[in-house]
């Protein structure tokens, strides 16, 4: 597995699973508003879309908290599933080349490392 989530995408091939987070639910028209956050690299963005369902089942979910701390989201690293811990390792890799380079001064090496 890559994330530490069982998944259940694999138990019912005949539906459709979307992780996401329901903003409204419209039961006339039968119309789900939902957000959903993407993440590339160390930045994420939030994707909002609706989808129309025949059938609505939905459970309990794990969510991380950002306690509303501003720039959780764009700027934090979760560890959810092995890419998240990827990226982490990465970018502390990153790091340490860029602060190895010989033209940068004792001060810059030690912002590149902080």
């Amino acid at each position: 597995f890559r994330s530490i989530t069982e998944p259940v995408r694999e138990i019912n091939s005949k539906v459709r699973y979307l992780e996401a987070a329901a903003t409204e639910v419209d039961p006339k028209t039968n119309t789900l508003s939902c957000v959903s956050i993407v993440c590339e690299g160390n930045s994420c963005e939030t994707e909002e879309f609706q989808i129309d369902y025949d059938r609505l089942v939905f459970s309990v979910g794990a969510q991380t908290t950002t306690f509303g701390t501003p720039g959780v989201e764009e700027y934090c690293n979760y560890l959810k599933q092995v890419g998240d811990a990827q990226q982490i390792k990465n970018a502390i890799v990153n790091c340490f080349e860029s602060a190895g380079l010989p033209s940068l001064t004792d001060e810059e090496k030690i912002k590149e490392l902080t």
